[in-house]
This record gives C-alpha cells, structure tokens and sequence, in this order.
C-alpha cells in the first residue's frame, strides 16, 4: 500500500510540473497582455520610398602594397647611412653604402691575377709558335735528306705538350677574369639602391654596424596605394565580388571616407573561422592612410532604386515569419506579414504585405498585439538619414474616446 500511494503521488507531482513548466512556456511565447480599453503609446512613421543599398561591412587594418626590405649581398661594414626612418626615398637613391677598402684590395689582387694570367697565355703561345717553325724547318730537312725520323718525333712532342699548355692558360685566364668581374660586381654592390619610390619605415642599423647577408638593414613603404584585407562571412561570401567599390574609413581621420575596390576575394572559406579573404587596394596620393591603421569598410552589394522602405526597428520575427504592426484609421494596431528585400543599417525593404502609405509602428511595437487600441505619435522620418525625429501628436486614446 506504502509503495502504490507513494507512485501515485509521484505521478500527481509529476503532472502538476509539468503543467506548471507549460503555462510558463505559453507565458512566454504568447504576446503581450493588455487590459481591456488600455491604449498603447506607440510612436508611428510612414513607409517611404528611396534608393536602397545593401552593405556588407567589415573590418581590417590597412597594410602597404609595396614594401622592400633592404638587404646586403655581401659581408661589411657600413659607412653611410643616408636616409632616417620617415625620409622620403626615390628609386635608385643609394641607401646604404660599405665599407669598400677590403673590396678595392680584392679588386686590386685579381686584377693583378688577371693581367699574369694573360702574361702566362702570351708565352705559352710563343713557346708553341717557335716549337711550329721548328716542327716546319725539320720536315724540309728531312725532304732533302739531312733532318732525322727521331728529331721531327721529339719536335711534335713539344708542340703537343705547348698546344695544351696553352689550354691550360686559357683557363687560368678565364678563371682569373671571372674573380675579377666578381670583384668588380662586389664593389658595385657596396652601394645599395632602392628598387622603389617611398618612406623610410624602419632602420635597424647605425653607421659602423656589421652587415649580414641574412639582416635587414632597412625597410622602404610606399604609401601611394594602400590595401586592407578584411574577412567576410560565409553568408555575406557571395555578396563581395571583384570589381566592387568600397568606402573606408579610419578613426585617425574623422569625417573623411576614402574609396577602394575589391582586387581579390579567396576562391575558399576558412573551414574554422567561416569566413573568407578579401583584398580591397585604396589610392592614398596623399599618404594620409598609414600601414597599422583599423579600417571599418562598406562594400555595396546590390542597389535598388525607389525601394519601399521602413525602419529595421520596426521588424519583427516569430516562428520563421517576418511582420510588423501598422497603424490603421480606427486607431487599433494591426499585424501585417511581409515579404523583405534588401537591408542598409536602419532600413528594410519592404517587398509586400503594406500600402505603399502605410503607418508603420516603430516605438513601442513589442508591447501591442493584433487588434490592439493605440494612442500615436507620429514621428517625421528622413530614410536617406536613417532619422526620426518625434512630434507630439496623440490621436486617439482608446476605441471608446474615439466614439
């Protein structure tokens, strides 16, 4: 008996929860109470028509398009440093210079290997053109009976031997001419030039330093063209398309917008991050934009013209339907499902589902239902500036007061 009662008064507990659990649900999803002849202040605008664009806004930093890093080739010290971070550079200007007395001796030495090598060709030829007068006067010799077999033998012997000695000379000529063009080529590269016009960003070295072949010395920027590269999420992806016109702008530059366009768009998305590489370059003549600065940018995606507009506030989702409350004669709210278009910050177009002069409530839209009586303010609404500004103007209290 114990056991039956106490699973008997589990069960009413059980269901008393749960009834307890799903009124509260229904509290929750049902729509706002009102007591009964109780208006709504609400606050009121009428559905405009303007030209719409859709923005994808993003956000990114801004980072040079050129920009060199200035290396040695060679081992050295430095003995010139002509330019200090900020500097403006052309291309070709010299930036950094070595030291160059340990290269003028290089330079000297194999020069001097050089003209030896040439010295050494010279008589090794000379030893082989006598050795060929010689190897001729013996074959006339021997034509009229005096010279030898053994003499003409030992004669084109030595005339072999001078033939690869010149060989040899040949090469040791090529090989010195080599390390003097070397040489040559080193002392040039004492002096390194820019290979583009710009400012001095960075300089990690001083006059008397050690250059290595594996430091940067130096950091040149050109400022003319700036890029930012912003990610996109995957459901704006398809909306960002090469060609597009962007506007930037910076915190260190209040008030001003700078165009760009969209170069490159990743043909892939992140598979962690969801979103997807754009590269959009900006024109900078005036080198206000700085590589380092956070750029917030607006890419228009689509354009309409004469869209039928309305506040974004006034929109309201339930159940995977969109709809908003207007505002009918009889001073009683009214839902009217819609059909939406495309967005830009504060505004929604509206495809259908309101006349084209419909009072569409904004202010106070989440505390009506369907039916609901409603005490208005209209308010007079700019769509190009996403403004509404109130003007006390009550038009109805109740349903009764309008009786």
């Amino acid at each position: 008996m114990r056991i039956a009662a106490f699973f008997i008064s589990s069960i009413l507990c059980l269901g008393a929860g749960y009834y307890v659990y799903d009124e509260s649900l229904a509290s929750v999803d049902s729509e706002p109470k009102q007591k009964k002849d109780e208006a709504v202040s609400v606050e009121t605008v009428a559905s405009q028509r303007c030209d719409l664009d859709e923005r994808v806004e993003l956000v990114g930093s801004l980072e040079a398009v050129n920009q060199v890093q200035i290396r040695s080739r060679i081992i050295g010290y430095l003995d010139r440093i002509p330019f200090e971070i900020g500097d403006s550079v052309e291309a070709e200007d010299i930036v950094v210079e070595l030291n160059e007395l340990t290269y003028l001796e290089r330079v000297s030495k194999a020069n001097q290997a050089h003209k030896v090598a040439l010295a050494q060709q010279g008589a090794a030829t000379a030893r082989r053109d006598q050795i060929q007068l010689e190897v001729a006067r013996l074959k006339e010799l021997a034509a009229d009976g005096v010279g030898t077999a053994q003499q003409q033998e030992d004669a084109l012997s030595r005339l072999a031997v001078a033939q690869a000695e010149i060989g040899l000379e040949e090469a040791r000529v090529s090989e010195a001419s080599a390390e003097f063009d070397d040489a040559r080529k080193a002392l040039d590269e004492l002096k390194i030039r820019s290979p583009i016009s710009g400012v001095v960003a960075e300089r990690t070295v001083e006059v008397g330093d050690l250059a290595k072949t594996e430091e940067v010395l130096m950091r040149i920027v050109n400022l003319k063209r700036i890029r930012t590269v912003v990610h996109v999420v995957e459901r704006d992806y398809e909306k960002v398309r090469k060609g597009q016109e962007a506007t930037i702008e910076v915190d260190s530059v209040p008030g001003r917008t700078f165009t760009g366009n969209v170069v490159a768009r990743a043909p892939v998305v992140d598979p962690e991050t969801r979103t997807a590489r754009v590269i959009i370059d900006i024109e900078n003549e005036e080198e206000i934009l700085k590589p380092g600065m956070h750029a917030r940018v607006a890419i228009v995606a689509s354009h309409r013209d004469d869209a039928q507009v309305i506040p974004i506030s006034a929109l309201q989702e339930r159940n995977g339907r969109q709809f908003i409350f207007v505002s009918e004669a009889d001073k009683v709210a009214r839902r009217r499902y819609v059909t939406t278009g495309i967005r830009d910050g504060e505004l929604v177009e509206v495809l259908s589902g309101i006349e084209s002069d419909a009072m569409v409530i904004t202010l106070g839209s989440r505390l009506v239902q369907d039916g609901s009586t409603i005490a208005t303010t209209q308010a007079d609404w700019d769509p190009v500036n996403s403004l509404a500004i109130s003007e006390s103007r009550p038009t109805a209290i109740s349903a009764e007061a309008a009786d």
